[in-house]
């Protein structure tokens, strides 16, 4: 092996010890958010009314943030994969749940 060729593994490996470090940096941002989401879940188990479903409401944006940080971080492994997920969990909470939330606001508006 001369020179160049030692130099390109070294290369290779460093971008290959990057990416690794991205996913591990992903996989423990996604374990923090479904670890508040499920802490979320269990106290608003003991609350009522209101307060309950606002808990609920913050457990469900962490899935969501723990699943944006899953797929940005670890399956495209994507080297801007906190910028990617904040935009896919900003994405997913706009257009999906924030419909669901004023549908609710206008049902229980009427009953």
């Amino acid at each position: 092996m001369g020179e160049r060729e030692i130099g390109e593994i070294v290369v290779m490996r460093d971008s290959l010890t990057e990416g690794l470090i991205d996913v591990v940096r992903a996989t423990r941002c996604a374990l923090a958010a479904f670890a508040l989401a499920i802490a979320a879940t269990l106290v608003s188990i003991t609350l009522d009314d209101a307060a309950q479903a606002a808990l609920q409401w913050v457990a469900t944006f962490f899935f969501v943030v723990a699943w944006a940080a899953v797929s940005a971080g670890i399956y495209q492994r994507d080297q801007g994969w906190v910028r990617g997920a904040a935009r896919k969990a900003v994405k997913w909470w706009i257009f999906i749940f924030v419909p669901v939330a004023v549908a609710n606001l206008i049902f229980a508006a009427f009953n």
